[in-house]
């Protein structure tokens, strides 16, 4: 009875008493001066009730703030759809539209405090904020439904599938991030805020997003967009921004907010990992420590123009490299980054795991505790020094002229693991692939010789193609470098080489070069000859220049222009496959350096020895030609047994590609 007073507290006593007309006429009264000290007590009753009832409508008000940020549990417990939801935000605009500013709008409003608690207990449970609602069916339909594919929806609503809504929830992303890293991070400069932006709103931790709510699960798309990984994940990116923007567009008064929330929940832990001062040098400080000395150089070099992003973003390439303790201009890591000095931070700290580099700390170490006692300090390139490194030297002979070695990308099978089982009394293979191919090509037959064979197959991307680096020297001693600096990375023991067209040549130089890398190789269409190549990869080239100049959007544009240069639907494919699509204008490029390639076609058509060279491999070998192809023709097989008095050759019914 006390609490129901409390609610109806005129209704009740007037009943009581039977004295409401009288009550209500006191309370009516202007006069100021009928209250007096006697009555101050019973007066005061009306301003305790009011300040009561504020209370619990606050309460009220922020429980249903609450529930809000928690929508989606809201419709699953009540299941009635959105109907509690959209109740809810009414409630929430009711309690908005007389809400006083407060003394700092910006800050008051700003989610992160509000929300960095929930959001790492969240994260320490491996739970994920739950999505907001979108109260469109029209929109629901939409946000999953890629261009390619017709939408039968014929209602009013202009959204038949996401590519709108990308571009808008793109922008509220945008500067949702903006927001919560300009909150976090009160004293970086803007450049240091932009770059971490970009790791919040870049493809690749959208396109991991939509994965994780199971997005891409739910997406309508054309069948081949899900094998072609870069594609995939821009299209899951795009999905995620189609979802962000369908949930505003339903929910017009508190869609933002809603948004707003969820997003700072999922980015927190994010940031949480990022350091907030500048970027640690430290790595770079302890390579020096370890092999820098009098005449050593460490050198940190672009190793292939920058990338740009929108915004004024660049990713840096840089790779360090180490001149002297017996090697010149020697590879020892690469890095990326958004400024030169974390790519060339995240490059010193590759190289520490380098066994080069330990390598040339051990020869540091000789060098310095064979000195005479008492003796100054002489150059490390002296004899002393010479001969601490004479063990790194792994080539018996070598045309490399010394150049730079990279890294280069390449698949495995099976995939590595801890396990050395299966690399154990087995020699490895290593596929690789020809002009303008990728380790794309060599993919089902490196499973399937794995699986056979019960070796470990790996799949190169030579330099200028693939995911490797992209490099301004492109010929056989160049790649060959490359190849024989994997090798011995990997500490792989003598590997069987094969190599298709430009990879066989390459094959050949290796065995030529260093036949104690490897134990046989095969060369499918090619031999170790300089001939001219065919007239049609000069126009490959000007046909994929042309698609680059016409800023295609559509790989069905890309073929008809390279149709004019050649017939072959399996060619013209083959070649297309090269294509990515830029962040900057969602036109198609290639991503191999075409114009680098072209201006290359003749040192590919050439062979780096020739008969009056005394080299030759003695080891197994196997040519593979085409009878349909004029690649490895018979006036050949004299230079190819001068260079492998073992070979062996095999004529299949087929062309060069």
């Amino acid at each position: 009875m006390d609490r129901k007073r409390k609610l109806e507290p005129e209704s009740t006593r007037a009943m009581a008493t039977g004295k409401s007309a009288k009550r209500h006429k006191e309370l009516r009264s202007p006069e100021p001066d009928t209250i007096s000290s006697s009555s101050g007590d019973s007066s005061g009753k009306p301003l305790k009730r009011t300040v009561k009832i504020k209370s619990r409508l606050e309460k009220l008000r922020k429980l249903t703030r609450k529930l809000l940020n928690h929508s989606g549990h809201v419709q699953a417990i009540h299941g009635s759809g959105p109907d509690v939801v959209v109740a809810l935000a009414e409630l929430d605009k009711a309690f908005s539209s007389k809400k006083s500013p407060p003394e700092s709008l910006y800050y008051a409003q700003s989610p992160r405090n509000r929300l960095y608690s929930s959001s790492l207990q969240l994260n320490a449970k491996h739970a994920l904020p739950p999505l907001p609602p979108v109260l469109d069916k029209q929109l629901q339909t939409a946000m999953l439904t890629h261009e390619g594919i017709i939408n039968s929806n014929t209602a009013s609503s202009p959204e038949r599938n996401y590519e709108r809504m990308e571009l808008l929830g793109d922008a509220y992303i945008e500067i949702m991030a903006t927001r919560l890293v300009w909150d976090t991070f009160p004293r970086l400069p803007a450049g240091r805020l932009s770059q971490i932006r970009e790791l919040l709103v870049k493809n690749e931790t959208l396109a991991e997003y939509a994965t994780l709510y199971g997005l891409d699960q739910k997406l309508s798309v054309p069948h081949d967009i899900r094998n072609q990984a870069k594609t995939w994940t821009k299209v899951k990116g795009d999905v995620f921004e189609a979802y962000v923007a369908a949930v505003i567009l339903s929910n017009r008064e508190n869609g933002v907010q809603l948004v707003e929330d969820w997003l700072t929940q999922l980015w927190i832990p994010k940031l949480e990992k990022i350091e907030k001062e500048t970027p640690v040098l430290r790595y770079k400080e302890e390579l020096a420590k370890l092999v820098m000395d009098k005449g050593i150089k460490i050198s940190y070099v672009d190793e292939k123009k920058s990338i740009s992003h929108p915004g004024g973003l660049q990713t840096f390439f840089i790779g360090v490299y180490l001149t002297g303790w017996g090697y010149k201009n020697e590879f020892l890591g690469s890095g990326t980054g958004l400024s030169k000095v974390i790519a060339g931070n995240e490059a010193a700290r590759k190289a520490l795991g380098n066994p080069i580099t330990r390598r040339a700390a051990a020869a540091k170490q000789a060098f310095h505790a064979a000195k005479p006692e008492g003796e100054a300090a002489a150059s490390p390139s002296s004899l002393i020094a010479h001969r601490c490194l004479c063990r790194a030297s792994y080539r018996s002979f070598s045309t490399s002229r010394g150049r730079s070695r990279v890294h280069l990308a390449y698949h495995t099978w099976p995939a590595q693991d801890d396990s050395t089982r299966i690399d154990e009394g087995r020699s490895p293979i290593i596929f690789m692939h020809g002009l303008f191919g990728s380790k794309q090509n060599n993919r089902s037959i490196s499973k399937s010789l794995g699986n056979h064979l019960k070796t470990r197959i790996y799949a190169l991307d030579l330099r200028n193609h693939g995911d490797s680096p992209h490099l301004p020297e492109h010929d056989y001693t160049a790649m060959a470098d490359d190849v024989e600096e994997f090798i011995h990375n990997l500490k792989l023991a003598k590997p069987t080489l094969i190599g298709h067209s430009m990879g066989a040549k390459t094959a050949m130089t290796v065995a030529l070069r260093s036949p104690e890398l490897i134990s046989s190789f095969i060369a499918v269409d090619n031999g170790p000859v300089s001939a001219k190549l065919g007239s049609q990869f000069t126009k490959y080239v000007k046909g994929m220049q042309e698609i680059e100049r016409a800023n295609v959007t559509k790989q069905s544009e890309a073929d008809r222009i390279l149709h004019q240069y050649e017939e072959s639907l399996p060619i013209r494919q083959f070649l297309l496959t090269n294509l990515i699509r830029s962040k900057e204008n969602n036109t198609l490029k290639f991503r191999i350096p075409v114009q680098l390639l072209g201006e290359s076609l003749d040192k590919l058509a050439s062979f780096p020895f020739s008969t009056s060279d005394n080299v030759k491999f003695e080891g197994p070998s196997l040519f593979i030609r085409g009878t349909k192809s004029r690649y490895v023709q018979n006036k050949s097989l004299p230079v190819i047994a001068h260079f492998f008095p073992n070979y062996k050759l095999v004529d299949i019914d087929a062309g060069h590609w």
